[in-house]
């Protein structure tokens, strides 16, 4: 259950990215709409090249500001599954010593005599 919760914060962090980007989109165009209403008259005298410069520009700083955060959160939530997998393995082992007083050769071990249902996988490695 907590792997599928971390999964879901690192989805949440990718769609806070995604909303921040969409919103630029959104407001940049809505931003020159109301300079230009209010006759600023440098806004008035932009081309289209310059506005897409502009917007370019807008874009990179969103971004720039956005990724490191997301980043973050994804290495988080990988090591929170990490972290998880260890816990559960670690419990089921010492299940695994409390009923047959002895260690088992191997994880898959752990699997065939029913004390996990399936190895965990490594979010790192994908």
């Amino acid at each position: 259950m907590s792997n599928e919760r971390a999964y879901i914060r690192s989805e949440v962090g990718k769609g806070f990215a995604i909303a921040l980007i969409t919103l630029g989109v959104i407001f940049i165009p809505l931003i020159y709409l109301i300079l230009y209403t209010i006759n600023i008259h440098f806004i008035r005298k932009l081309k289209l090249l310059s506005l897409s410069i502009f917007s370019l520009i807008i874009h990179m700083l969103l971004f720039a500001s956005v990724y490191p955060a997301y980043i973050d959160n994804v290495v988080k939530s990988k090591e929170k599954i990490v972290k998880n997998n260890v816990r559960i393995i670690d419990e089921s082992l010492r299940n695994y010593y409390q009923d047959k007083d002895t260690l088992p050769d191997d994880l898959n071990e752990l699997v065939k005599s029913g004390y996990l249902v399936s190895l965990p996988l490594n979010p790192f490695s994908k």
